[in-house]
């Protein structure tokens, strides 16, 4: 922040807000310098420092399902990018998506396999629990709640593009019909995780998290419904 006009506005906030004392050094600091004229005005949109500013998109969240569309197409997949604006509660949208893979690969629509349905966007998740996991690694287990029974040829993965999903260490992860016996039969209890915020827990013990470390760059997450 830079000098108010009346000198005192770092301190106002700082009474207001309770924060004296309560901030580190280096922010007390700048507020007074800003306070004493040291620092210059923040600028502002009018300002000239904006006058040679060009502003370019050069990766999207659209590009990147784009990108993801034409390899699966490369792959021998029929491959349909259903929509870039994908929202919602993470369990409750893989759900649909286990939906749609149920749909491909028992009556061929809305693509006939061997197909890949591609979403991009962003969903969220209630935290209730203490477990570890994030919207994509529970998405993904959503999904294989709703796929179980339907064998290995239905399957969602769901990703960040930046690797990093929620508190967990992966990029997300990659469901398919056998997931929840194979959960199963290592005694786990994929509703209980869920239901604690823990998908986590579920896709390392299985081995189907997707782990890519740090990417560079983030423009959303993508999800991909396959049907072979």
């Amino acid at each position: 922040p830079a000098a108010s006009g009346k000198g005192t506005l770092g301190k106002r906030l700082a009474r207001h807000y309770g924060l004296a004392g309560k901030v580190p050094p280096g922010v007390t600091g700048r507020l007074r310098a800003g306070e004493a004229g040291e620092l210059p005005e923040t600028p502002k949109p009018y300002s000239p420092e904006y006058a040679l500013v060009e502003n370019r998109i050069i990766a999207s969240n659209v590009t990147a399902v784009e990108a993801a569309a034409r390899r699966a197409a490369e792959l021998g997949l029929d491959a349909t990018i259903m929509s870039t604006y994908l929202e919602g509660e993470a369990r409750e949208v893989g759900t649909v998506m286990a939906a749609l893979a149920r749909e491909m690969v028992t009556h061929n629509r809305p693509s006939r396999p061997p197909a890949c349905l591609l979403f991009g966007g962003e969903t969220t998740v209630t935290v209730v629990g203490n477990g570890r996991g994030g919207r994509n690694t529970e998405l993904a287990l959503g999904a294989a709640l709703a796929l179980d029974g339907l064998g290995p040829g239905a399957v969602v993965a769901s990703f960040a593009t930046d690797g990093g999903d929620g508190a967990s260490p992966s990029a997300g992860a990659i469901a398919d019909g056998t997931t929840i016996s194979r959960a199963k039969a290592l005694g786990l209890d994929s509703h209980a995780a869920l239901a604690n915020n823990d998908s986590y827990s579920i896709w390392e013990s299985l081995g189907d998290a997707i782990m890519t470390g740090p990417t560079g760059t983030n423009v959303n997450d993508i999800v991909a419904v396959f049907a072979f």
